[in-house]
């Protein structure tokens, strides 16, 4: 599985994450990713795994109720 070095997924408090791997100059160009209302998203470089954070106050989809 040395392709999938990602098996976990990263929590975050945004929509919008950026990667670049991580791996200073052995890691990927950096791309921003916006999970919208997917579960998670996934990185197209390093199939990294991100996922929004349940209880995050920045959590687009409570946003759009007035």
């Amino acid at each position: 599985m040395e392709n999938n070095e990602y098996d976990d997924i990263t929590y975050v408090d945004s929509a919008q994450v950026f990667c670049d791997g991580g791996r200073g100059e052995l890691g990927h160009p950096g791309v921003y990713l916006n999970i919208g209302e997917k579960p998670h998203i996934v990185c197209p470089y390093c199939s990294r795994k991100f996922a929004m954070i349940d209880n995050s106050s920045n959590n687009q989809r409570g946003e759009s109720e007035h």
